[in-house]
């Protein structure tokens, strides 16, 4: 029997350039594995950073303060103002989402939630004060920048959205069970 190692110069290269095509391959599926790796690592981390901007501290991570029972019809009124300030964000992100009709549906509920932040301020604690007059600010801004904007991924980028109700969370965990209610809403979508 003949051995089957190659005779000749030119299938000596052709199995050299085998060998060399499937060392490449593997080194190309080991540099796009660890990219996408890479990758899904900072995806990752960019959205737990984000996610601490749109969920609550941790029930453990806030103390709540001592609320007096008599805030707590204050805090009720914030509590459904922002409740009707987050409804008209459940289809916001729709591809049919009209900015105009969208900024105007949100108009009303901000002003009022403008209102019962004001009206909140002088029967709370400083420390959810404090949070609440901050949060107060954020929705001066995005009363403004609803007239402005032009549609709602840019109204995220000029309001203060996402700082106010990060910051609306920080308060609600403030208060605590005080008022038997949860300050802030759970997101819309």
């Amino acid at each position: 029997m003949e051995s089957s190692a190659p005779t000749s110069e030119r299938d000596r290269v052709a199995q050299r350039s085998g060998v060399v095509f499937v060392l490449a391959v593997t080194a190309a599926g080991l540099a796009l594995f660890a990219g996408f790796g890479i990758a899904m690592a900072a995806c990752a981390h960019s959205v737990s950073d984000l996610s601490g901007l749109l969920q609550f501290p941790p029930p453990d991570a806030v103390r709540p303060v001592p609320i007096p029972k008599t805030a707590c019809p204050y805090l009720r009124l914030v509590a459904v103002a922002a409740t009707n300030a987050g409804a008209p964000w459940h289809d916001a992100f729709q591809p049919s989402t009209d900015w105009k009709h969208f900024a105007g549906e949100l108009s009303a509920p901000l002003a009022a939630l403008d209102v019962a932040l004001a009206a909140a301020v002088p029967h709370v604690p400083d420390p959810v004060a404090r949070d609440l007059v901050a949060v107060q600010h954020d929705v001066h801004v995005g009363r403004a920048e609803l007239l402005t904007s032009t549609s709602v991924n840019d109204y995220l980028a000029r309001s203060q959205v996402l700082s106010g109700y990060g910051t609306l969370g920080h308060a609600s965990a403030l208060v605590g069970s005080a008022c038997g209610f949860t300050l802030a809403p759970p997101l819309p979508f």
